[in-house]
């Protein structure tokens, strides 16, 4: 899958072998800061490098946006987590993120969506404390990456037709053409047995 694809180059990032685990990278035109790195796997995700925490965004396979925060010091468990999330000045979300490793993933819901791809500042509240991302340019990023989540399909080979079948004969149920008899209780048409001719010879008149 493209995302869990992209989960291992994000994982990768924070690890001191990043150098040597990452694809190529480049700056995004126009988008400040921006970079698109392309995972070996297939996919590929933007990346913005902050002070306190680096934002990511990359395409589910429903075509959504996922944000995803991350840092070399954390550590999260398995389980999701309900964390604060506040849009630039905009009154605090309460929203369910999934770790993985030291990065942090937020599926946009719809009700988020332009805000957040809008959006200039992102400050999540973890149970480690609060972290302030600048992300301004974000909904470019977003549309950089949006096409690694469509990749271009495979034309099928066609198939080899099967050889024609000949025609099968049926027998086709009805009346019995020839004379038969039916005997009592018999379901079938039994033949009539020929007739035996009785040739009577007369004697000629004196």
């Amino acid at each position: 899958m493209r995302r869990a694809a992209a989960l291992v180059g994000l994982v990768m990032t924070f690890t001191p072998l990043a150098a040597t685990a990452q694809g190529p990278s480049q700056l995004i035109p126009g988008d400040g800061d921006w970079r698109l790195y392309t995972v070996p796997s297939g996919g590929c995700y933007a990346r913005l490098a902050g002070r306190d925490v680096d934002t990511m965004v990359m395409v589910n396979r429903f075509s959504k946006p996922v944000i995803a925060i991350g840092r070399a010091d954390w550590n999260f468990g398995p389980r999701d987590i309900t964390v604060g999330l506040r849009i630039d000045m905009r009154p605090v979300r309460q929203v369910t993120v999934s770790p993985v490793g030291n990065i942090a993933l937020f599926a946009v819901t719809d009700d988020l969506r332009d805000a957040v791809l809008g959006a200039r500042t992102l400050t999540w509240t973890l149970p480690t404390g609060a972290y302030t991302a600048p992300v301004a340019g974000l909904g470019k990023a977003f549309q950089a990456v949006v096409p690694s989540a469509s990749p271009p399909r495979r034309r099928r080979r066609p198939q080899p037709r099967p050889p024609p079948r000949s025609p099968v004969r049926r027998r086709v149920a009805g009346p019995c053409r020839t004379r038969a008899r039916r005997s009592p209780g018999s379901l079938g048409c039994r033949r009539r047995p020929p007739r035996r001719r009785r040739w009577c010879c007369r004697s000629a008149p004196a």
